[in-house]
């Protein structure tokens, strides 16, 4: 496996286990559908956040960082998260697919094409 491979590898199984990907079928005031797909991961270490946003922009992609403060529990953890939305979304996941074991998209609402 070259380097390229084990960071890809890796960061598969961060999301696996830390991320959400889903879409979103926009109609309104368009002729055709469009899909929206956005990855979203939350963790409590921030420079495996970091490590990854630098891998997406390694990539020549874009994504955006933020942290939420959970209210509850009290003594929750910052939470630091990463969205990759787009066509980001759509080359950040096909270029991970073949590393990833247990990522499935959350489609909401159910495309309708018809």
């Amino acid at each position: 496996m070259t380097q390229t491979q084990i960071e890809r590898a890796y960061i598969a199984g961060l999301l696996d286990g830390e991320a959400t990907l889903r879409w979103k079928t926009y109609k309104k005031g368009r002729n055709k559908p469009y899909i929206m797909m956005t990855l979203t991961m939350m963790i409590s270490e921030k420079n495996i956040r970091d490590y990854v946003a630098s891998t997406v922009h390694k990539m020549g992609l874009s994504c955006s960082c933020y942290q939420y403060q959970p209210k509850k529990p009290p003594t929750a953890k910052l939470q630091y998260g990463i969205n990759i939305n787009g066509k980001n979304a759509k080359v950040f996941y096909e270029v991970l697919k073949p590393y990833l074991k247990r990522l499935s998209i959350i489609e909401y609402p159910k495309p309708n094409f018809g």
